[in-house]
This record gives structure tokens, C-alpha cells and sequence, in this order.
């Protein structure tokens, strides 16, 4: 009840508050629905990266990253971040929408009814408001985003194409068909081949391009015969299958000298590891916190397992042997379900006396290069090339 009296006070007072600012003229106009952590440092590497064309990017100020040069400030659904955005005209167009919902069709995203009234509300205000900002942009400029999907993108993209203007995609992490699948914007700039054939079986109308990775360093580990094995968790419950697979392979690894560090996940502590995890902590030899640089922590003498982790793209980039035990039955993102795929093979190389090299292996090099193209400065050029192909074709 409390946004609903925000959002209709925030209308009444906008009659004596100035209207957002306009747009800035843009080629290309960047929505990041994710300003923080590795979001804005995402951001911050696709800004850099496009060089070839003028750049203006969009976020909630409220909530961004202090480094992120944000050019235009666009609120997303909390009422206070509406504040300057709801007009009494926005208001009306929220109630027509709700009423013109077919009799019986409920909402979702939330338990509370009255909460979920509010986002319907809320969201319905930033469609019109994103409709008036776009509509003054030049028709030949490009809208970017880093998940299109999102709630906070949405709207950005129905508008653009409403205008006309040709709409691209990043992708904010490892597609999954709950979250990414249909693309909404007509261009999907991928990271490599592993996601662009995922993304033509499931989102064929959407033209993809491989981009990489821009905002993960180009710099590789020299890697070395493994002496510890990383397990990465991430919140997911294991099967009792999986819990036997994962146990059954940090049993052999144990066996040929390796150690183990389990890293939490970096919301989780000890106590809530949740179902499977407990009796495969109890095999750890180390148990870390998950908060600091994933990236930083790992050496060139490491194995990743994963089960359903994204930090497993974070490794291939930096060269580190990485493999995944998810289940068959585990619906996996895009890389994630790549990995599993040549994970079989790879632990070929673990198998007989010496060390345990699994970098070198000729399973692990063609995977590196089918999850990756580039990273770094090579992605940025790749990046800045896609989106020249982007506008020429809107032209």
C-alpha cells in the first residue's frame, strides 16, 4: 500500500517538478540493468570497447556502481526511484492496462497480491516513460543492453522497436532457457560458438554474433601439473547422484595427491550449503569464503569441478582445466551444458600414474576455444566491429 500512496503522490507533485531530462543524442544507447559488482565491471569494459560509434549509457543512479559514468539516470521499480518518472498521465496509462488484462489472467512474482498490483503498476509507468524518451531519439540509433530480458530492460526494448531502431543484446552471464530464451532484441552478441549453436536451436530468429568477452582479462595462467582441485559451489541442491559423482571424483583426485578447496558461494555460509553439499564439505582439506576475485584466487596448478556454477567460464578464460558433474538430468546454461559434454573426456587424462595435466589435453583446448573466442582487448575490437555491423545493417 505504501509504493501505491508513493506512486500516486509522486504524479500529483510531478505538475511542479520538472520532466526527466532528454535522452542524449547517441548512436548507441547502452541499458545496464545490472550497475554493480561484476555488472558494472561489464559495463565499464563494453564503454571502453566501442570506439567506432558514440556511446551513452543508462542505469538506475540510485543503485549504480560510484565508477560507472552513468549519462542518463532511468529509474527501475521501487517507488522511490520512480519518484521523478510517475506522472498522473503515466498513472492513467497503468490503470488502462491492468483493466484491458482479459477477465480471470492473474499476475505473478510475488505471494502478496497487493505487491504484485504494485509491480504491474510500476512496471507499466517505466513502459510509458521509456516510450516518451525513445520516441525523441533519432530512428538510426542502436539500443544495447546487457540482459534484455530483464524487468529493468524490457521496456527499453518494446520501445525501441516500436521506434524502428535495431536492438542487440549482451549476454549478462551463461544463457539459460528460463531467463534468456526468446532473445527480444534482434542481435545476440555471444561470447562463442558453444553459445551461438545453443541460441540458433532455441531462439532461431535471433542474429548472433561472437563477440567474447571484454570485460575478462586476456591474460592466461601458465598452467602446471595440478595439485589442487577448486569445487565451486553455487547455492544449487545436488541429487544424490550427483553428491556420489562429485564425492567419487574428489576420492580419486585425493588419491593421486590432489587437495581439495571447497568455495562457498558468495551468499552462503556453512550451515546453509543446502541438499548434497554437507557430506562433500566433509572431504574438503579447505573451505573458503566466496566474496573476494574468484579470478585471483586461482592458480595455474588448479582443476575446476563445478556442478552448476558460471564461475567455470571465469576458469576456461584464464586457462585453468575446468570440468562440470552436473547430472544428465540437470538442465544446464549454454557453456555450462558444453563443458559437460567434453568433461568424460577430459577426465580420460586423470586416469593411469604421474601427474594429473589436464591443460594440455587436446579435449580441453578444442573446449577453451568453443566456450571463448576472445577476452580483453581482443573482444573489445570484436565488440566494437559487431556493433559497426549492427548500425550499418539499421541503416
Amino acid at each position: 500500500m505504501h509504493g501505491f500512496a508513493q506512486l500516486a503522490l509522486s504524479s500529483l507533485s510531478a505538475r511542479w517538478s520538472p520532466e526527466l531530462a532528454a535522452l542524449p543524442a547517441t548512436e548507441v544507447l547502452f541499458i545496464v540493468a545490472n550497475p554493480v559488482a561484476h555488472g558494472a565491471r561489464l559495463a565499464q569494459s563494453v564503454t571502453r570497447g566501442v570506439r567506432s560509434s558514440t556511446l551513452s549509457l543508462v542505469a538506475d543512479a540510485r543503485f549504480s556502481d560510484p565508477a560507472l559514468a552513468v549519462d542518463f539516470a532511468f529509474p527501475g521499480i521501487s517507488a522511490r526511484s520512480l519518484k521523478a518518472t510517475v506522472t498522473v498521465r503515466r498513472l492513467r496509462f497503468a490503470v488502462a492496462a491492468r483493466r484491458a488484462l482479459p477477465r480471470g489472467v492473474g499476475l505473478r512474482g510475488s505471494a502478496n497480491w497487493l505487491y504484485r498490483e504494485y509491480i504491474f503498476a510500476a512496471q507499466a509507468v517505466r513502459y510509458a516513460a521509456t516510450h516518451a524518451a525513445v520516441s525523441k531519439l533519432a530512428p538510426t540509433t542502436i539500443l544495447l543492453t546487457d540482459f534484455d530480458r530483464s524487468a529493468y530492460c524490457r521496456p527499453w526494448i518494446w520501445a525501441a522497436k516500436r521506434a524502428g531502431m535495431a536492438t542487440a543484446t549482451l549476454m549478462h552471464g551463461s544463457p539459460n532457457e528460463l531467463n534468456y530464451i526468446p532473445v527480444l532484441a534482434d542481435n545476440a552478441l555471444v561470447w562463442g560458438q558453444a553459445q551461438e549453436s545453443w541460441l540458433a536451436q532455441r531462439s532461431p530468429d535471433t542474429s548472433t554474433m561472437i563477440i567474447g568477452r571484454p570485460d575478462l582479462s586476456s591474460t592466461r595462467l601458465t598452467t602446471a601439473p595440478a595439485e589442487r582441485v577448486v569445487l565451486c559451489h553455487s547455492r544449487e541442491a545436488l541429487t544424490p547422484r550427483e553428491t556420489q559423482a562429485v564425492g567419487a571424483q574428489l576420492r580419486a583426485f585425493k588419491s593421486r595427491g590432489l587437495t581439495i578447496c571447497l568455495r562457498f558461494h558468495p551468499t552462503s555460509a556453512k550451515e546453509d550449503l543446502g541438499p548434497g553439499w554437507h557430506a562433500i564439505a566433509g572431504m574438503a582439506d579447505e573451505v573458503v569464503p566466496g566474496r573476494g576475485s574468484f579470478a585471483a584466487s586461482l592458480r595455474g596448478s588448479d582443476i575446476v569441478v563445478c556442478v552448476a556454477s558460471s564461475a567455470a567460464i571465469e576458469s576456461v578464460a584464464l586457462g585453468i582445466p575446468t570440468i562440470v558433474l552436473a547430472g544428465a538430468d540437470r538442465s544446464l546454461p549454454a557453456d555450462l551444458e558444453a563443458i559437460r559434454a567434453q568433461t568424460p573426456e577430459m577426465l580420460e587424462a586423470t586416469r593411469g600414474s604421474g601427474p594429473v595435466v589436464l591443460s594440455g589435453s587436446s579435449a580441453y583446448v578444442r573446449l577453451a576455444a568453443h566456450l571463448l573466442a576472445a577476452s580483453g582487448p581482443a573482444a573489445s575490437d570484436r565488440l566494437d566491429r559487431a556493433v559497426t555491423a549492427v548500425r550499418r545493417g539499421a541503416a
